[in-house]
């Protein structure tokens, strides 16, 4: 749970930093739009069901990484978006504990029972 929240966290950063670091806006709308979406797939990730959509996180963060050098943002906009990136996508890989299974898949979804071979 922990990952999620600190990747919450880094999402609602991305969306303040073009403001707080005062960057330009190609970058900025970047941040803007990638930064909500961080923070959304964080928060869903949190819950064991959806635990998978943490997956989405890993490129979101590597877009936030790559993108300030692409975009050709000044040297604080780099850093921050490069270390913020990264955190995020070494965070959506750590899987946490398992406390249960649900459901059984399609076996049970499934109507007819199997029957053994005779």
């Amino acid at each position: 749970m922990w990952p999620r929240l600190i990747n919450t966290a880094l999402g609602i950063w991305t969306m303040a930093a073009p403001g707080t670091l005062g960057y330009g806006r190609p970058l900025a709308t970047s941040d803007w739009i990638a930064g909500p979406l961080i923070a959304t797939f964080a928060i869903m990730a949190i819950w064991e069901i959806l635990r998978p959509l943490r997956w989405v996180n890993l490129p979101l963060g590597l877009w936030v990484a790559v993108a300030p050098w692409l975009l050709g943002a000044h040297m604080n906009a780099r850093l921050n978006g490069t270390v913020a990136g990264l955190a995020v996508a070494m965070l959506a890989l750590s899987g946490g504990a398992v406390a249960g299974r649900y459901a059984g898949g399609w076996r049970e979804a499934w109507p007819f029972k199997r029957r053994s071979p005779a």
